[in-house]
């Protein structure tokens, strides 16, 4: 028995790295469309590609740097498991408030949500 892992593979080129890209969230306001939830906060933006890319964020005096990393691997988990129903060709910049002790999937439900809403 095989397990296609590959299915659900994070790369490297759906990750918004450069300043560059990030800063077109601030730029060009007219073209971001925003959302808010419970737990994140998130922009779109319109890309050219025919896949999503996505940079995560956190502010650094809501919590030390062992909680604010595990809370960016909760969003990435989240992204890899469910890449298949978020909307195509956008870049996303997900703000997360502070970070609590909800369930993964309370968090999944609420960032999920958020996703449901991107016009497509």
């Amino acid at each position: 028995m095989t397990l296609n892992v590959q299915a659900n593979k994070l790369y490297i080129k759906e990750r918004i790295k450069n300043r560059s890209d990030i800063s077109k969230f601030f730029k060009y306001d007219f073209g971001v469309s925003k959302y808010y939830g419970a737990y994140f906060s998130l922009f779109a933006f319109k890309n050219e590609l025919d896949y999503s890319r996505f940079a995560v964020s956190i502010k650094s005096s809501s919590c030390n740097a062992v909680k604010r990393n595990r809370a960016k691997r909760i969003v990435r988990e989240i992204f890899r498991n469910n890449k298949k129903v978020i909307p195509k060709g956008f870049d996303y910049f997900i703000f997360m408030k502070k970070p609590s002790s909800v369930s993964y999937k309370v968090k999944e439900v609420d960032l999920m949500s958020l996703f449901k809403r991107v016009i497509k």
